[in-house]
């Protein structure tokens, strides 16, 4: 194409076009990204999508001093903050603590959950001693959501994270099932939603689950879950993870558009942390 050619405004028609692609780009990001927002509106919900959202507050928007129906907050390593997704609230994990101070701070919030938190004490490399190289945060819904029989889920999150360049950030989000059998609860299967190529602008993760595939047995007979919880975890390598707009919704996976069965293709194993020395 002859560069030199102008369009409307005397911009250049290759300049145009570029922009115009560009554009429509965006345009199915976008869409894809309204496709794995629930949608709580029966009558707005998408031929697809069976339930709103199964996870109550998800989006981390109401609460007091913490988001309801999710744990209470460390103050150390979980925070609740007005920087979500599209500038409301959302939780962020921060794995960069020291290990001894964290335990510490779990044993004060178990002696009294309305403690103030200390300040972070200074972390230096390797941080191996940090939390991030050891049990890493887990931070948990509340809610019990109730399992229907036969039901295919979409697990969705979205994320971003203080990775600087060359680092790999990969936080997870687990949704476990579970039945009560003799008195206990028993965990009988999970789905791991892996965050791959999670960095510094939020991105949609999400993934179907298929309970009814789950191989779990009780006595050597097939159980299936009676409800589920989720649960957000950060580990390696020590930084800063923000979650929002945690959902789980019910589906019919045969309509489904292209876009987002393409999207939940997710890998089955994370990549491997850096080896850790306890020296």
């Amino acid at each position: 194409m002859n560069h030199s050619m102008k369009g409307n405004g005397d911009m250049p028609i290759s300049i145009m076009q570029r922009m115009a692609g560009q554009f429509t780009i965006a345009l199915a990001i976008i869409a894809v990204m309204d496709a794995t927002a629930p949608c709580q509106d029966r009558d707005k919900r998408p031929d697809w999508q069976l339930s709103g959202n199964l996870i109550p507050n998800g989006e981390f928007e109401k609460g007091d001093r913490q988001p309801d129906n999710w744990q209470g907050l460390d103050g150390l390593s979980t925070f609740w903050i007005p920087e979500g997704r599209d500038g409301g609230r959302c939780v962020m994990i921060d794995t960069d603590v020291l290990l001894t101070q964290w335990q510490e701070r779990q044993k004060e919030i178990e002696r009294d959950p309305d403690s103030k938190a200390s300040a972070r004490l200074p972390t230096k490399p390797p941080k191996y001693d940090t939390v991030a190289g050891n049990d890493g945060v887990h931070y948990k819904s509340l809610a019990h959501v109730t399992y229907r029989e036969g039901a295919v889920y979409l697990l969705s999150v979205d994320c971003r994270t203080s990775a600087q360049k060359n680092a790999t950030f990969t936080p997870f989000m687990w949704c476990r099932g579970y039945l009560t059998h003799r008195g206990r609860e028993r965990r009988i299967g999970e789905a791991q939603l892996y965050l791959h190529d999670a960095g510094p602008e939020w991105k949609t993760h999400c993934m179907l689950m298929h309970p009814s595939k789950w191989k779990s047995t009780i006595n050597d007979k097939p159980a299936q879950p009676e409800y589920f919880k989720v649960v957000l975890y950060a580990y390696w390598p020590p930084g800063k993870y923000w979650f929002d707009n945690v959902s789980l919704v019910e589906v019919d996976e045969t309509r489904l558009p292209p876009e987002l069965k393409k999207m939940t293709a997710q890998p089955q194993r994370p990549p491997e942390p850096p080896g850790k020395s306890r020296k």
